[in-house]
């Protein structure tokens, strides 16, 4: 309840005003791997969560630089609800090959919380393997916590947008991207509310 008191000020003090949100940024991990090795088994990438809350994210791009054969493999990523991998990409083209894949917004809660995804190897008899150079996560999102729309402006209807998804234990509302819903990040929201961004 005072949370609701909080920014019921807070609104009041913004009236209808429309103030301009902060750039987008970028984060990028990278993972290595021995060109050298031939996999027969699934490669798998475990990227660690980036600290950023879903309803920030902008878009995710996961990109590998595989060599393989003419058989195709399957780019995969673990979506939590409901769980199971998701094929998001079949990996087709022989000799080394950089794949950019961008990732549908369903998953970026896996994103957020750290992505797992894999490669999944055809090996045959007649069939040489995969091997892998690296992969990489980008993320782009929102630099200002209160643009919960995205718009580009702090008013009261991206209030209206966290305070619901709020109520329900939404992940939208996970401000601190850390998979709980609660007080915090209630308390984050009015800050950068207030601030105006």
């Amino acid at each position: 309840m005072k949370h609701m008191i909080r920014l019921a000020g807070l609104l009041s003090a913004f009236g209808s005003l429309a103030v301009p949100s902060r750039a987008q940024n970028t984060q990028t991990q990278r993972l290595d791997f021995d060109p050298s090795v031939v996999h027969a088994a699934p490669i798998n990438f475990n990227f660690d969560p980036p600290g950023i809350a879903p309803s920030r994210l902008q878009s995710a791009t996961l990109v590998i630089l595989v060599n393989q054969s003419s058989l195709p493999d399957e780019l995969e990523v673990l979506d939590s609800t409901p769980p199971g991998w998701v094929s998001v990409r079949t990996v087709a083209s022989s000799g080394w090959q950089a794949y950019d894949v961008a990732l549908d917004r369903d998953l970026f809660p896996e994103v957020s919380l750290g992505l797992q995804a894999r490669l999944v190897v055809n090996f045959v008899h007649a069939y040489q393997g995969t091997q892998i150079h690296h992969a990489e996560l980008t993320v782009v999102f929102e630099a200002c916590l209160a643009d919960v729309d995205s718009n580009g402006y702090v008013n009261a209807l991206d209030y209206d947008i966290f305070a619901s998804a709020f109520e329900t234990g939404d992940l939208f509302a996970d401000m601190d991207a850390n998979g709980f819903v609660n007080g915090l990040d209630y308390d984050i929201f009015a800050s950068a509310f207030e601030a105006g961004c």
